[in-house]
Order: structure tokens, then sequence, then C-alpha cells
């Protein structure tokens, strides 16, 4: 590891700037969808390289220039995605599991929402969540009246006790969206990062194949006690336990829905099938997300791979 004061300002600005360019690059419509995804990678392989202050250092000024540079809205996405490449950085660094390492992006990736969120509602007094909601709301009520001045069925489409339990499930499921959005979020840096730094010849650890991916048979167990709560107890809308079952049922449908995803993967592979079929299954796998979910839970109860794997070897 460089030792080297100069040596360690020299690639700290040259990182720093390489990061500011990348923030410029993402205000270009278009292009942005790319380039923001590897805003981060120089301040990951300069946090792998140097301590903890040296990163901290060059990601406070990167993040400075970047606001005087761009302004306040281009900003604070620089700054979410330099905390997120410097924790990054320093997982690696560490020699931490790749378990660790997408655990800590998903903490960074929270991190910057919540702050961004908490600073927004400080300086404006508006809560975007609860702005979101109104309008949401608004939206289906029009949706409903235009439906009645139609003559539709009301029944068979939106009423407002429907309305009122969509927004009451929507409200109480945010904690659960902010934590998949900021796992995702952390996840694509992770996966446009890694194979970067390898060319750049940076020690990463290796992530198996997405049809590899198996959750823990306990999370099983622990859907079907959710599930009992929700059906049994049946909580209060409104109350904690209410809050706590809802997020964990949507959690646990997101981690089924990728389990079923990753045994259709499994089983174009060892189908030998082309591997655009895997690819446009994902695709289907959003308007299909009930059965894929359910394929999701087989899979996990029944190891269908061991049968699959077992056929196939016969």
């Amino acid at each position: 590891m460089p030792n080297n004061n100069a040596q360690k300002l020299t690639q700290g600005a040259l990182m720093a700037a390489i990061f500011i360019i990348f923030v410029l690059l993402s205000l270009i419509p278009g292009l942005n969808i790319i380039t923001m995804w590897f805003m981060p990678l120089p301040l990951i392989w300069y946090s792998i390289k140097y301590d903890i202050k040296s990163a901290a250092v060059v990601t406070v000024v990167s993040i400075v220039i970047a606001l005087l540079f761009t302004g306040i809205v281009q900003g604070v996405l620089a700054f979410g995605f330099a905390i997120i490449g410097t924790t990054i950085g320093q997982a690696i660094r560490l020699g931490k599991s790749k378990f660790y390492i997408v655990m800590a992006a998903t903490i960074a990736s929270l991190f910057f929402f919540v702050v961004t969120f908490v600073t927004y509602i400080k300086f404006t007094n508006i809560n975007i969540i609860d702005q979101g909601m109104k309008n949401a709301e608004k939206s289906l009520n029009t949706a409903m009246k235009l439906n009645e001045k139609l003559g539709i069925d009301q029944t068979q489409l939106l009423t407002p006790k429907m309305i009122d339990k969509a927004m009451e499930m929507a409200s109480a499921s945010v904690p659960s969206a902010i934590i998949f959005v900021s796992f995702l979020l952390g996840m694509m840096i992770i996966i446009t990062s890694f194979p970067l730094l390898k060319r750049l010849g940076v020690s990463v650890p290796k992530f198996g194949a997405f049809r590899d991916l198996r959750l823990p048979k306990i999370l099983l167990f622990i859907y079907i006690i959710v599930l009992g709560m929700q059906l049994f107890i049946k909580p209060e809308t409104g109350t904690y336990l209410y809050v706590v079952a809802i997020n964990l049922s949507l959690i646990f449908t997101m981690l089924f829905l990728m389990q079923g995803i990753s045994f259709i993967h499994y089983f174009v592979y060892v189908k030998k099938m082309p591997t655009a079929i895997a690819w446009i299954g994902t695709v289907l796998a959003i308007p299909l997300s009930s059965y894929i979910i359910l394929l999701g839970i087989v899979d996990l109860g029944f190891d269908l791979r061991m049968l699959l794997s077992g056929k196939t070897k016969k």
C-alpha cells in the first residue's frame, strides 16, 4: 500500500477530478443513465488504496467541488454516490466478505436517502412522502369520478374503501420500499464497479453467478410466521404490529421474487438454453410476479434445483 504523501495527494486530486468529470457528464440527458453508475468508481479505487482518513478527505473535497460546479440537485446525487463509493472501498480494503460489502453498500445508500429526506423537510417544510401519498390518492379519486361519469361499474375497479386501504398499505410499506431501493442502488454500483476495478488490477471479492443465489431456508419459516400473524392475529391498521407485518411481508415478497428469477436462470443454464431466454424470463417476471414468487417459495422449500440436477444427470 503506497506510503508516499506526495503520491497520496496526487492520486487523491486525480480521483477527485475524475469523480467531478463523471458528475458533470451525468448532467447530460440520456448519457446520465450510464455515467451516474460509474461516479463512485474513482472513490472506491482510492478508498481501497488508502486509509479511512485520507479517503474521507478526498470524499469531502469531491462533494464540495461537485456542489460548487453543479448546484444543489446534482450535488446531492454526488454526495450519495461518493458516500456509497467510499464505504464500498473501505470494506474491500479491510478484506470484508461479499455479504458485508453488500450490507455496507445498502446501509450507506439508506444513510444517503434518510439524510436527503430529513434535510429536504428541514429546509422546505414539505414531507415528500406524505405529499406523494396525497397526490396518488387525488389521482385515484379523480379516476374513480371519471369512471362514474362514464358509467363503468366501480365494484370491479375503484371504490373509496379500496383507495383508503391502498393508501394505508402504501404508507405503512414506505420503510421496506426505502430499504429495497437502497439495496438495489448498492448492488447496481457493485455490479458496475467491480469488473472495472479488476481491469485496474484491484483484487475484489468474486460474486457467484445470479443463478446460484440461494436464500437460507429459515426465511421460509419466518415468512410462514408473518403470514400466520396477518391471518390469525390480524393487527389493527396503523398499529406498530401492522406496520411490522406489512413491511416484513413485502421484504419477503421481494426476496422470493429474486429466488424465483434465480431459478429461471438456473433452469436455462442446466438445460443449456440460450442465455437470452433467461433475461426474457427476468423481464416477464415482473408482470408474472405472483407465479414467480410462488416458484421461489417452492424452490426454496422443496429444493427444485437438486431434483432438476438429479434428472439432468440421469
